[in-house]
């Protein structure tokens, strides 16, 4: 990826662009005010003068045209910069939030750039749908304009997140519920944010989703989840987990239109030198409805020597004619059964279940957000194989769950 710039600095009296400049990016208005004008028979006119968090210059990209007038800095501005593709893309995927934003914007600037009496003659010949349309489009509230806006800020960070290796693997261990021993880890993404810290990807992953930022950003965790594991291997005694301990890593349906998937992900293993089934690829039921596309991305990474984990199982479609078709290595109980299934006794039922359910299928099952002793006693009289959770640990760094694992070894041996 690219490093783009994010923001940047005009001073007062500064030209922003010119009218008849190509336009290759829009803005957003941090700080500051800025104009925009026209130049006619060597006067400036003023068409309008924007604020903070207002968005210009957009409607020369969208519409494929030179700038139908100039901007330039009122006050020292701080200017947040919208990519010509962050806008593209987001068309192209028909965003609802983004595609209704953008509308209102080209009516706002279109209304300032012809002029109030030409906009009045305009009115008059609108017919009543034309007029219904645009009502809905006025009413479009301060708090979408917020949100859409907010998800424009975040993404045009996320581009830069990987070059400013702003991401990060947080490592969860998987535990053999009988045994005690850890069989494996969930790689966990994590973004570093400047400005407000530790993200998790509930946060900011439907933004990757959204846009094409899923599938660089997925690359880049399967080379770091990769290295994780191999990094552990080689400093953890191996006694205190599964002599060939497994990586669990998350895949989103964008991710198995990417061609390059499977070259990546081997060249990631090769090179921290992992054996494929040391790789569990985690994916949702969603994925299901892929049909053929999905089927055939499973079986390649079965033909590969990859595991398949079918994640979050009991919160999506849950039919047993999927079980049948995938080849599926590993189920996944959602936490949110686990850990209402002491104080609900449909969430226990159903945690229970989809246990029997596994051992019908001769398939593995592993439950999430174990939080205490009793909810792993549960499940180990249920036959239930493997657990995670915050009663075994904590996601960490890669470098804080080695030190865990020193730390245990020492206090073992003390």
């Amino acid at each position: 990826m690219v490093n783009v710039p994010t923001y940047k600095v005009y001073e007062p009296g500064e030209i922003i662009f010119n009218e008849g400049d190509i336009g290759d990016c829009s803005f957003f208005i941090e700080e500051g005010q800025v104009e925009i004008f026209l130049d006619r028979d060597d006067k400036n006119h003023t068409l309008a003068v924007l604020g903070e968090n207002e968005i210009f210059g957009e409607m020369a990209i969208i519409g494929k045209l030179p700038r139908s007038a100039g901007a330039r800095a009122l006050t020292r501005c701080s200017l947040g910069i919208i990519q010509k593709e962050q806008l593209s893309d987001r068309m192209k995927e028909a965003d609802p939030v983004i595609a209704m934003i953008i509308r209102v914007l080209i009516q706002r600037l279109r209304r300032e750039v012809i002029g109030p009496q030409a906009e009045d003659r305009r009115k008059k010949q609108t017919n009543e749908d034309e007029k219904r349309r645009l009502k809905v489009i006025r009413t479009t509230t301060a708090e979408e304009e917020k949100y859409a806006l907010g998800k424009i800020k975040m993404e045009a960070l996320l581009r830069n997140a990987i070059p400013n290796n702003e991401m990060e693997m947080h490592f969860q261990p998987i535990i053999h519920l009988r045994s005690g021993r850890v069989a494996g880890f969930e790689a966990l993404l994590r973004w570093n944010n400047p400005a407000s810290g530790l993200v998790y990807p509930d946060s900011f992953i439907n933004v990757c989703e959204e846009t094409n930022l899923i599938i660089p950003i997925g690359r880049w965790v399967l080379e770091a989840s990769c290295q994780g594991l191999a990094r552990i291997q080689k400093r953890v005694n191996l006694s205190s987990v599964a002599a060939l301990p497994f990586v669990s890593i998350n895949v989103s349906g964008r991710q198995l239109h990417d061609e390059g998937f499977f070259d990546c992900l081997e060249r990631a293993r090769t090179s921290a030198g992992l054996k494929p089934q040391q790789i569990k690829l985690e994916i949702t039921e969603q994925i299901f409805v892929q049909g053929q596309r999905a089927l055939e991305w499973a079986e390649k990474a079965h033909f590969l020597g990859y595991t398949l984990a079918l994640d979050d199982f009991g919160t999506g479609y849950s039919s047993f004619q999927y079980l049948g078709m995938f080849p599926l290595d590993f189920i996944k109980i959602d936490k949110s059964f686990i850990m209402k299934m002491l104080e609900e006794e449909k969430s226990l039922v159903i945690a229970r279940a989809i246990v029997n359910l596994g051992q019908n299928f001769n398939i593995p099952v592993i439950a999430e957000g174990i939080e205490d002793a009793a909810h792993a006693q549960n499940l180990i009289s249920m036959g239930c194989d493997y657990g995670q959770g915050f009663y075994f640990s904590k996601p960490a760094s890669i470098e804080d769950t080695i030190k865990n694992y020193q730390q245990k070894k020492k206090q073992s041996a003390a």
